[in-house]
């Protein structure tokens, strides 16, 4: 899901490049200046927006979990192999 919002955000900026290249009578610098800039701001939005929901998530879980009587997980410690 979330690669079929950067597919759409970078098809709306290449569609924001085409129109200002055409309508607005832009170089093609210019228009693919404005296509890579308006990827890049609504790329920052979507991680942005995706960061908060999914910490969102993970403290009302924490607080689901906090809020049971059950007793708090060992800490598993990895160690390397070599």
């Amino acid at each position: 899901m979330q690669r079929l919002i950067y597919v759409l955000i970078a098809l709306t900026g290449l569609g924001l490049g085409v129109a200002t290249y055409g309508g607005l009578a832009f170089s093609a610098v210019e228009s693919a200046t404005v296509a890579l800039a308006f990827s890049a701001m609504g790329m920052t939005l979507a991680e942005r927006t995706e960061r908060r929901r999914s910490e969102a998530r993970l403290d009302q879980g924490f607080q689901a979990w906090r809020g049971s009587s059950r007793p708090m997980p060992r800490q598993v410690r990895c160690s390397a192999s070599g």
